[in-house]
């Protein structure tokens, strides 16, 4: 009798630690072949996730999703550790010009002169395409700032924000880093940054970034703002 107690709490235990275990790591393992979208800027989607051996974890374009080949790329399991731990990381320094790693949204431009890549722009609800060149300055209300685009998009049709991450721009940046404080902040011109605080009275200050070098910007759009008394 006492053995098949025994049997049957060892049962239950076994069946409360265990299911929830795998429905954790499917979700781990969902989260990072997802978040190769964000690693590989040319990365258009993910069609399926696996661990390929015991320190690769293969991530595959949904296009090439039932195949060996194609476009795909290897997760090294010593970093997916990290950035279960971490979340994704970001190689800021090593990318190339003109591209970018981050977290994106999808959404509708609402220009007529488009939204072109490197607008810094952001959210009017009273528009059906709400995605707009965002400002500082008290006279717009353009405030306060969502992202950045990474990907153009014309009137009207869908536009890629990046909201958190790393932005390379060689011809367009020239950022200053001689202080913890030089920061990046929405700019006062339309679709800008800038490195100096808006100072007019009811002006957004908005920190959106920090400089990593001359050319590459890290971006979160996240932080709170505060208005110029």
């Amino acid at each position: 009798m006492k053995n098949k107690l025994f049997a049957c709490l060892l049962a239950v235990l076994l069946i409360g630690c265990v299911s929830p275990g795998k429905k954790d790591t499917t979700s781990d393992l969902e989260r990072l072949a997802e978040g190769a979208k964000g690693k590989w800027s040319d990365y258009a989607d993910y069609g399926a996730g696996e661990i390929i051996d015991a320190d690769t974890f293969l991530v595959r374009d949904s296009d090439d999703a039932t195949t060996a080949t194609g476009i795909q790329k290897e997760y090294p399991w010593s970093v997916m550790k990290s950035d279960l731990k971490t979340g994704l990381r970001y190689d800021c320094e090593d990318l190339a010009e003109d591209t970018w790693q981050g977290e994106t949204y999808i959404i509708d431009c609402g220009e007529a002169a488009n939204c072109a890549v490197g607008d810094i722009v952001y959210i009017d609800p009273s528009d059906g395409d709400p995605l707009k060149e965002a400002d500082a300055t008290v006279s717009s209300g353009k405030f306060p700032a969502f992202g950045i685009v990474v990907v153009a998009g014309n009137d009207g049709s869908p536009t890629v924000v990046m909201t958190k991450g790393c932005y390379r721009n060689d011809d367009g940046y020239n950022w200053t880093i001689t202080a913890p404080t030089d920061f990046i902040y929405l700019g006062e011109s339309v679709g800008t940054s800038t490195q100096t605080a808006p100072s007019t009275s009811g002006d957004c200050v908005q920190i959106i970034g920090y400089p990593i070098n001359a050319d590459v910007a890290h971006y979160d759009f996240t932080r709170p703002y505060s208005e110029v008394e």
